[in-house]
């Protein structure tokens, strides 16, 4: 066998030494938001800057004001925690997530006196309802939001001292939004 001539072997190897046109880049997929369902989004409505009035003394016109709430979405839309600066009170931040293996609500609360107090509920018909025992020995504690007149959020607490089967209000109050 012989030689092939240069003529003949350039445009076979130039043929080879084209560039290969690449696929398209594939977009990187990404996971679905781990709390994007709609259940995660049922207490958006508390999202805010709240001035927090007692409703029962008539609210904002008669200078109830207890003080100032901000209610923030954090950890990619998982949690809202709930600032509460009351004037006379301790400080205290509220952590509320729904948790979506068991389908309720759960909620902690932390006092600026060191203080822990748990809750758990289910959102239904607009309202979240949370329900818990404050402190040791303490009656069981049933609170409910939902969104009040002309943007506000309501707030109302009740306990009970035979284990939920009689409940008596106990608070009751407005968050307007701050202007």
């Amino acid at each position: 066998m012989g030689i092939l001539p240069l003529a003949v072997l350039a445009p076979a190897l130039m043929t080879l030494a084209r560039p290969v046109p690449l696929p398209p880049p594939v977009p990187p997929q990404h996971p679905p938001e781990p709390c994007a369902a709609a259940e995660h989004r049922q207490f958006d409505f508390w999202i805010g800057e709240w001035d927090w009035f007692d409703t029962r003394l008539a609210g904002p016109e008669n200078g109830s004001m207890y003080g100032v709430t901000k209610v923030e979405k954090m950890n990619n839309g998982c949690v809202l925690v709930a600032s509460y600066s009351p004037w006379s009170l301790a400080r205290s931040t509220v952590v509320t997530h729904y948790d979506r293996q068991v389908r309720r609500w759960w909620m902690v609360w932390l006092g600026a006196d060191g203080g822990r107090e748990d809750y758990e509920g289910e959102f239904s018909n607009g309202k979240l309802v949370m329900t818990g025992v404050p402190r040791a020995g303490a009656a069981l504690l049933r609170m409910t939001w939902f969104r009040g007149s002309e943007g506000s959020v309501r707030h109302m607490g009740e306990k009970s001292s035979d284990g939920g089967k009689t409940w008596s209000p106990i608070f009751d109050y407005t968050y307007w939004p701050r202007r």
